[in-house]
């Protein structure tokens, strides 16, 4: 049991049991998600230059709104703190008192610092991970039948164009 889940709410309930078994049950649930959409991914984009592109620009989708967080919380740490628990939790039970809850006088402010920079770049390493394993499936899986080349070379056999006329040569010279 983690040491945060042995302090108690003055309702005399611990609020952080249900969250850490919720968390567990969804990572269990994701993994096989996450390795299923990545092996998929790579077979349905066998155009190997499209899939590159994706993996390596699909991580901005969550680091750009997480960026501007972080930014905010450099510059503003108490408004984003607030603003985060109060759209994370409905109730006001991670208002903590010092007065009266045990959590806020035995645990520092490094601590909650040290963890969220542990987030942080465990995050940051799987935002980085799986675009990079994306990006060496599609060095090592089978090539597709078709060529990745131009479409116009490609398709040179069914592009329109001038009809074909076979030179003749004549032996007189005449035409």
């Amino acid at each position: 049991m983690n040491w945060c889940c042995r302090w108690t709410t003055r309702r005399g309930s611990t609020p952080c049991i249900p969250l850490f078994d919720l968390l567990r049950k969804v990572r269990r649930r994701l993994i096989p998600w996450v390795v299923l959409l990545v092996v998929g991914g790579a077979y349905l984009l066998q155009n190997r230059r499209t899939a590159r592109k994706a993996a390596l620009l699909s991580p901005l989708i969550l680091l750009v709104p997480l960026g501007a967080f972080a930014l905010w919380a450099v510059i503003d740490f108490d408004g984003a703190f607030t603003f985060f628990h109060r759209v994370l939790f409905s109730n006001d039970l991670w208002l903590l008192d010092p007065r009266t809850d045990l959590l806020i006088r035995i645990c520092p402010e490094s601590m909650f610092m040290t963890m969220g920079s542990m987030i942080a770049l465990r995050g940051l390493a799987i935002l980085i991970g799986v675009p990079a394993a994306a990006v060496g499936l599609t060095l090592v899986w089978p090539k597709s039948k078709q060529k990745e080349e131009n479409t116009w070379n490609a398709n040179r056999t069914t592009r329109r164009g001038a009809a074909y006329r076979p030179k003749t040569f004549d032996v007189k010279g005449k035409r």
